[in-house]
């Protein structure tokens, strides 16, 4: 039998959209612990310990990742740390440099992309459900929704990126 591959998944959120972000990745980390022939690992800040080097930590695991979940908001663009540090990381300034790791940024809360600096996302597919939904506008079912159908898509991404 084969091993499962396994992929790191960045995890970047605007600490002001904790709670949101949470209820996301609760409901995320059911698919991703069921995947079919893959092991999603999940990083987080919230994983660093007491005493640890925080700076040094964020830069490892961007480094260890394969896909970076940025759930953007007005808070998250409104970050200078994730501007500066995880955003430089994913987003290049042309296509052929690429980028470290793959950005698969998720509408967590509406804005309007026009009027945010949004440091080279505008470039790159914003993932919002089918209808156009951020994840905030939606409602019990329709998160699940949300998330079942961003799932899909990432384990798309994950058998083109192997």
């Amino acid at each position: 039998m084969e091993k499962p591959a396994r992929k790191n998944i960045f995890l970047s959120y605007a600490h002001r959209d904790g709670r949101l972000a949470m209820d996301f990745l609760d409901r995320l980390s059911s698919h991703l612990g069921a995947a079919k022939g893959v092991r999603f690992s999940v990083w987080r800040d919230h994983l660093i310990l007491p005493g640890e080097h925080w700076r040094h930590e964020i830069r490892q695991a961007l480094e260890q990742c394969h896909f970076g979940l940025l759930l953007t908001s007005p808070s998250f663009f409104a970050s200078d740390f994730i501007r500066e540090e995880e955003l430089s990381h994913f987003v290049s300034s042309t296509p052929e440099q690429g980028a470290s790791g793959k950005a698969v940024p998720v509408g967590l809360v509406p804005y309007d992309f026009d009027l945010l600096d949004t440091r080279g996302l505008v470039d790159r597919q914003v993932y919002r459900r089918d209808d156009g939904l951020f994840y905030s506008e939606c409602a019990g079912n329709g998160r699940d929704r949300f998330v079942a159908q961003l799932f899909g898509l990432l384990m798309q991404l994950t058998r083109k990126y192997r």
